[in-house]
């Protein structure tokens, strides 16, 4: 792992990005709620719930590009390959510790908002409690930061894992390729005659 791949680059840029765009689109089409008044009943009506599918699929794109240079690097911890001290090993512990953070808070938000949003679609009728007509009935919907958040911090994990990805193979020594190429005079395992 002596230079970085930019197919691997490559890659994880469009999984990332296309989880970024569908981010976006679970924002713009979240379920919006209509207040209807029948004789006897006042109710919430929502639109179709379009935004679920399109957070669980930044979910899942978010996801392959995260496990890609995750499996590229063997995790930072799990890998065979040595890293030299320096600033560039510091940076890859600092990258990845980041990328990690704002991968989970990210599928957080999207894994919640696909929920709510599925709950709120769902729930077709909302009743006043107490039943008292002076109290006004609230149609609660999804917020949008919620899915907004979920779009930013999936932007922060793109930027954090290709940074990371840069760092650590920078910092590798690739000593495990070195040490059938070097130099360096070998002892021979024969047999003396």
């Amino acid at each position: 792992m002596r230079s970085p791949s930019w197919l691997v680059i490559g890659i994880t840029f469009v999984l990332d990005m296309v989880a970024f765009g569908l981010a976006l689109g679970a924002e713009t089409q979240r379920s919006q709620a209509t207040k209807i008044t029948d004789i006897n009943n006042v109710y919430c009506q929502y639109t179709q719930d379009k935004a679920s599918g399109l957070a669980i699929g930044a979910l899942v794109f978010l996801l392959v590009g995260q496990m890609v240079v995750m499996g590229l690097t063997g995790c930072l911890c799990c890998s065979s390959t040595t890293y030299k001290p320096g600033k560039a090993r510091i940076l890859a512990i600092i990258f990845f510790s980041l990328s990690w953070i704002t991968f989970i808070i990210s599928e957080l938000c999207l894994l919640v908002g696909a929920r709510l949003n599925t709950i709120r679609t769902r729930s077709i009728v909302n009743f006043s409690d107490d039943g008292d007509p002076s109290d006004e009935l609230q149609c609660r919907q999804v917020k949008k930061s919620l899915f907004a958040a979920g779009a930013a911090f999936t932007f922060l994990t793109l930027l954090f894992s290709e940074l990371y990805y840069l760092a650590v193979t920078k910092a590798s020594d690739g000593s495990w390729q070195q040490s059938y190429n070097s130099g360096a005079p070998t002892i021979s395992m024969s047999t003396y005659p």
